[in-house]
């Protein structure tokens, strides 16, 4: 997994002054564990290039997202009809 990080990391784009212009990468939450633990493990390397910085990932869980806002919302208004 880390190699894999670490070519993803050789095509990031470069900003003007030499640093690295970070890139989202997105997944469900089986994608992005692996990754997280990988970049986290490299946290305390020397370089940039080393720590993978630029490589910024998100839970695109959108379905997970939905489901708990409409049970948020389901949860409220059984609440507010049994305080009635």
């Amino acid at each position: 997994m880390i190699e894999i990080l670490q070519q993803f990391h050789d095509y990031l784009p470069q900003t003007h002054n030499g640093g690295i212009d970070g890139q989202l990468f997105s997944g469900d939450q089986l994608t992005i564990e692996p990754p997280v633990n990988m970049i986290s493990s490299v946290a305390n390397f020397y370089t940039p290039k080393d720590r993978l910085e630029g490589i910024n990932l998100q839970l695109g869980d959108w379905h997970a997202a939905v489901k708990l806002i409409s049970l948020s919302k389901t949860i409220k208004i059984i609440t507010n009809y049994s305080c009635q």
